[in-house]
């Protein structure tokens, strides 16, 4: 499985490749602390969304160790929709 991370702040590029089923590919995007205080003091978020289905899911944090389990929790819930996940 490989992991892509790529920050809000840099160029976009397309993905070549466009997938025909739900859950076969999943983009990521966590993004750097922000400066803006929140009121539970959380400074990081994780983004995931579904290539096919356009199913987006958002994890705010407060330290960027916990992006696993967010990364952990996501792909149970993608697997109780009994999908599969292929690429990441």
């Amino acid at each position: 499985m490989d992991v892509f991370w790529v920050s809000a702040s840099e160029a976009y590029t397309p993905w070549p490749y466009r997938s025909q089923v739900v859950g076969e590919l999943i983009h990521a995007n966590a993004n750097r602390p922000s400066s803006v205080k929140s009121l539970q003091s959380i400074k990081y978020y994780v983004f995931f969304k579904g290539d096919y289905s356009k199913y987006s899911r958002v994890f705010f944090i407060k330290q960027n160790n916990g992006i696993s389990k967010c990364l952990c929790t996501f792909l149970n819930e993608v697997s109780c929709a009994s999908h599969r996940v292929k690429m990441f």
